[in-house]
């Protein structure tokens, strides 16, 4: 067993769940880690050998731990199994099988501009092959809107490069495919040493609106498991049986149509939710993914969700514009935003000063309208620039 760990974010329950289960942690560059001094730390040069075995159950903490792991995994077969999914083709290559009518294609940076549009089929997502979150991400909803995303990728792509490192959001290469319409939904899972997928998280994305891509708030509860967790289950079968997976952390997003038919978006191996904000699943069930992967457990779903009243469990994270440079802000009223939340449960501050995020809030709400309300809230207003 190991966990790696790099930037942006390690949270104090990662840290205690490794000093509890005696997981070791490779510590890759300058990332602050809670209770260091109580957990089994490596570097990453001293353990090329060891994550090369292929019965580890090895975790990342973050997309880019598993860029500081990648290239010690060369060769082997779960970098094999990883690369497919990482790479956005590849992915989509890999499930034409289950979804053979899906439309996808790949194409350069350069090629976009040039790109006769009345050939495309739209409604269609542009986003880059090997990418992070929202960065580069547009829904392009008919031809004339063509120029204006043209336009903002540049300029996205531009700020991106001097933000994330190539490794993580990277600008070669990029895929146009069919807008998939319905509900959205984030899962944190893995496939044990037997092949079987585990559940372990399945939050809802909000959006302000249709094209909205960004990431601002995620939530989960007994509406969002009763509704969502069955096929979840189902399309996770179906693709263990198609890629033989075995000790495979991932985090994943999938769209479900109002005919049922669940159709995934994309899927990031080796790691849970970013920022760890993975952790909603032990504010709203109980569920301690680390514990959870780590011991190979399977949650008992059927007595959570009977367990469960009706509120509703989000986290929401403040994201700010590339367009804004982290350095360039003095500091954020952080006092006067966790005002507009009714029942805080953890409120993390994040180094804006290098990640476009000045904090992660978790937060319990009786229904939907507080998050209704956070959707469309101003977050730059609640920064002070230098």
């Amino acid at each position: 067993m190991m966990m790696v760990l790099d930037k942006p974010y390690v949270s104090l329950l990662l840290s205690q769940t490794l000093a509890n289960v005696g997981v070791p942690a490779v510590k890759c560059g300058d990332i602050r880690i809670p209770l260091d001094k109580t957990l089994e730390i490596w570097q990453l040069d001293e353990v090329a050998d060891r994550v090369r075995d292929p019965d580890l159950a090895l975790l990342c903490n973050s997309e880019y731990a598993v860029a500081s792991v990648y290239p010690l995994l060369k060769g082997t077969p779960l970098m094999e199994q990883a690369e497919l999914f990482k790479n956005k083709i590849k992915f989509r290559e890999t499930l034409r099988k289950l979804y053979p009518d899906f439309f996808f294609r790949e194409c350069s940076y350069e090629e976009i501009f040039r790109l006769p549009v009345e050939t495309l089929p739209f409604p269609l997502v542009v986003k880059p092959t090997k990418g992070f979150r929202s960065v580069g991400v547009y829904l392009v909803e008919k031809p004339d809107e063509w120029p204006v995303m043209c336009k903002q990728l540049q300029a996205d792509m531009r700020a991106a490069k001097e933000i994330y490192p190539e490794s993580v959001v990277s600008a070669s290469s990029f895929i146009l495919e069919e807008w998939i319409q319905g509900e959205e939904y984030a899962v944190d899972a893995f496939y044990d040493a037997n092949g079987e997928p585990v559940v372990l998280n399945v939050f809802k994305r909000m959006f302000a609106h249709e094209a909205d891509t960004s990431d601002r708030i995620y939530f989960t509860g007994k509406s969002v498991l009763l509704e969502a967790l069955a096929k979840i289950e189902t399309f996770m079968k179906q693709l263990g049986h198609e890629m033989q997976l075995r000790r495979f952390p991932m985090h994943f997003e999938v769209r479900i149509s109002k005919s049922g038919q669940l159709i995934p978006i994309e899927v990031n191996p080796l790691r849970f939710a970013g920022l760890c904000t993975t952790d909603l699943g032990a504010h709203a069930y109980g569920v301690n993914v680390y514990e959870y992967f780590f011991q190979q457990k399977k949650p008992k779903w059927d007595e959570i969700i009977a367990s469960l009243d009706d509120s509703i469990f989000s986290f929401l994270c403040a994201e700010l514009p590339l367009s804004i440079d982290g350095k360039s802000i003095e500091s954020v009223h952080d006092r006067k935003f966790e005002k507009n939340f009714s029942d805080i449960l953890e409120y993390r501050l994040i180094p804006y000063e290098e990640y476009p995020t000045f904090s992660v809030v978790f937060y319990r709400s009786p229904s939907l309208k507080e998050n209704e309300y956070l959707l469309h809230l101003d977050l730059e207003q609640y920064l002070v620039m230098k």
